[in-house]
């Protein structure tokens, strides 16, 4: 959402307010996807759970347009998010059963979704210049629509058995190689929060037109899609 955090600048908020509402996203990102993890094992259908969760959210974030004050955005960004972060790694998962014995490709076709966001951000940025940042709620209510709609034609993927030891959580935290990905895993978002949440805003001070900002965004990305090009190759 590189132009969420502008909306919510053009609607009064300052940035403690703007980086309050952003951290929201982050917490569901951490806490959600272990309850929907868990239902996707105990059912054995991620589409289902990925469909009933992308109704779910778009409904939920239909509630942006019904008021924007600091408590009610808050409020349906808390159960919005919890419900879209339960199909993103769902759908990943998906994925890689798809794939089967062909996981190295996963690059291949992780990068449409890369392109995705190069396309979105640049029309949408376009469209920004034109006709305000009132168009970014009403764009991504849109894409949630379509996402939604098109979580219906995907199927589900034969579901891969794989023998797991059982023990508590601690016992597989402790080990020093968790405790490597977690740290690094926190550094990351770390460093990716201040910079999702306010680097469009800074742009923006900066005098840089959205569909500028859009083109800036998209030259990350495109970065992105060059190395999942050749991933694949690399990897075993």
């Amino acid at each position: 959402m590189p132009y969420w955090s502008l909306y919510l600048s053009s609607e009064g908020f300052d940035a403690r307010a703007i980086g309050e509402l952003m951290s929201i996203l982050i917490a569901t990102k951490i806490a959600a996807p272990y309850l929907w993890s868990w239902i996707a094992d105990h059912t054995g259908h991620c589409m289902k759970i990925i469909r009933i969760a992308s109704i779910c959210s778009t409904i939920a974030f239909a509630g942006v347009f019904f008021n924007s004050s600091f408590w009610w955005l808050a409020a349906v960004m808390l159960v919005f998010s919890f419900f879209w972060n339960a199909t993103l790694p769902q759908f990943e998962v998906n994925t890689i059963n798809h794939l089967g014995e062909q996981t190295h490709k996963y690059s291949v076709v992780r990068l449409w979704g890369s392109l995705g966001f190069v396309f979105s951000v640049i029309v949408i940025g376009s469209l920004l210049d034109e006709y305000g940042y009132q168009l970014v709620p009403i764009s991504i209510f849109i894409i949630y629509i379509l996402t939604t709609w098109l979580s219906f034609l995907v199927p589900d993927a034969p579901e891969k058995r794989m023998h797991t030891e059982h023990g508590s959580m601690f016992r597989v935290i402790k080990q020093p190689h968790v405790i490597a990905i977690l740290l690094v895993c926190f550094l990351m978002q770390m460093s990716h929060g201040p910079y999702y949440t306010f680097y469009s805003i800074y742009l923006k001070q900066l005098d840089y037109s959205s569909s500028g900002i859009g083109g800036l965004w998209a030259l990350g990305v495109i970065s992105e899609v060059v190395l999942f090009l050749f991933m694949h190759r690399i990897m075993p």
